[in-house]
């Protein structure tokens, strides 16, 4: 999926820190931490070695522990799956069918005595409504934890996606639009807990507090540090070829884009539509082989099903069934987040990233011959 262009400047970053011996967390790491906090008009920034390392120090940082309750979204496994790391249960709220993000109605839903945090994914690169997801926690005193993975510079009115709530993590991983193979960034204005996650991602010698190896090396940072100043160029050229998607896609009746709110600025990580059941119009399956026979290169139902419904929740998490210090039983089921459960087997994707400068108006000429053909 990744385009990123890796190259003599590159080369020199990582032979700077090779030359100078100095590889664990160093120079590199705090420049880049001050630098991507500055992009994103963040008070801190808190390198890590992954988004997941991330995520769990955020939600050890405001204070999540085993037999507390998480909610969080149910079309990536991500965030439930740091709930687990920290024995806590995640409680998965459904999703709005049209921008594919956490319903802030269903959101409330699922708070109980036990929610002690919200993680909600910008799913795609499409911020999520954060207006009525902080209006909800806020009610309830839920700090809210950003999963970035896909919205680096994308913006809710006006400020950027990972500024809004308690913290925001983004990932580095090799199909991001930031790519050095793996490697993550949490920003905060919050000095509390900037210092907190400081404490549980750097293992020392003598920790302070129970904590995690989850530092990024000068090696990453040098790479991120490069990348980063090539990144508002990436993020523009997946827009652009968004574009194509969204025009091949225009006026037809069975295919339905994720919808962009008009407070929101998309990053556009992946282009994703559904393809509506709707009566007339073409069966998934003849969508799927209309697609191959005219070469349009999408992938069709994510993971397949919601978070919940993956056997990784249904063990019990760190406890194991049975064990968990929650009094209810575990409540993954099948019709717990029925607009997630119905958008799924319909997920329509692609990448908008190429190395191939040409790849996406070819795909988006397939995918409008295929429009034409099922119309």
């Amino acid at each position: 999926m990744s385009k990123k262009t890796f190259d003599a400047e590159d080369i020199a970053a990582v032979t700077r820190v090779l030359e100078s011996g100095q590889l664990g967390a160093g120079a590199e790491v705090a420049a880049l931490e001050r630098e991507f906090a500055a992009a994103l008009g963040a008070a801190h920034g808190i390198a890590c070695n992954a988004a997941m390392g991330g995520l769990h120090a955020a939600l050890l940082a405001v204070g999540v522990g085993a037999g507390d309750e998480v909610v969080c979204d149910p079309l990536v496994l991500f965030g439930g799956l740091a709930v687990l790391y920290t024995g806590a249960l995640p409680v998965f709220a459904d999703v709005a069918a049209d921008s594919h993000n956490m319903d802030p109605a269903s959101l409330r839903e699922r708070i109980t005595p036990r929610t002690k945090a919200v993680i909600v994914t910008h799913h795609w690169g499409e911020p999520a409504d954060m207006d009525g997801i902080l209006a909800v926690a806020g009610a309830h005193k839920l700090p809210v934890i950003e999963d970035c993975a896909h919205a680096l510079f994308g913006e809710w009115r006006g400020r950027s996606a990972g500024t809004l709530g308690a913290v925001g993590v983004f990932s580095f991983n090799s199909s991001k639009h930031v790519s050095t193979g793996d490697g993550g960034m949490a920003v905060t204005n919050d000095p509390f807990l900037n210092e907190q996650m400081r404490a549980i991602i750097t293992f020392g010698a003598a920790p302070a507090r129970l904590a995690n190896n989850y530092r990024m090396t000068e090696l990453t940072a040098a790479v991120a540090r490069v990348q980063m100043r090539r990144a508002p160029g990436y993020v523009a050229e997946d827009r652009a070829s968004a574009q194509r998607y969204q025009a091949a896609a225009d006026g037809c009746p069975w295919l339905r884009p994720q919808a962009r709110s008009p407070h929101g600025l998309h990053s556009y990580h992946i282009w994703t539509a559904i393809v509506t059941q709707q009566a007339g119009g073409p069966a998934l399956d003849d969508v799927k082989a209309a697609c191959a026979a005219e070469e349009a290169s999408f992938s069709f139902g994510y993971v397949g099903v919601p978070a919940y419904l993956h056997p990784v929740f249904s063990l019990g998490g760190a406890f194991g069934v049975g064990r968990a210090p929650q009094a209810q039983p575990l409540p993954y089921r099948r019709g717990w987040c029925p607009v997630a459960e119905s958008l799924m087997p319909n997920l329509m994707l692609t990448g908008v990233s190429s190395n191939d400068s040409e790849y996406h108006r070819r795909n988006a000429d397939a995918l409008a011959r295929v429009v034409q053909k099922l119309s």
